[in-house]
């Protein structure tokens, strides 16, 4: 994927966290038992199931050069669907 900021090729991986990956409004104090709720202000970025050894985690995009990270949190189609 070429970086929309400076036109560089981007790498692709993950965003990982034990608990889930999440967007959030204002910055909080982050409690190890409890994942933010959800709302308006509280966007979920990895559809995935989170689970115990792997943690939540989101497709991503990594350009070096620039240092941006692009996130792509659309639900993933599994061929069940």
């Amino acid at each position: 994927m070429e970086c929309p900021y400076c036109q560089n090729e981007m790498d692709f991986g993950f965003i990982q966290s034990r608990d889930g990956v999440y967007w959030v409004k204002t910055k909080r104090a982050i409690s190890n038992a409890i994942p933010p709720r959800r709302g308006k202000d509280v966007v979920p970025l990895n559809f995935d199931k989170v689970s115990y050894f792997n943690g939540g985690y989101a497709e991503a995009w990594l350009c070096r050069g620039c240092q941006k990270v692009i996130i792509d949190f659309s639900p993933k189609k599994t061929d069940e669907e």
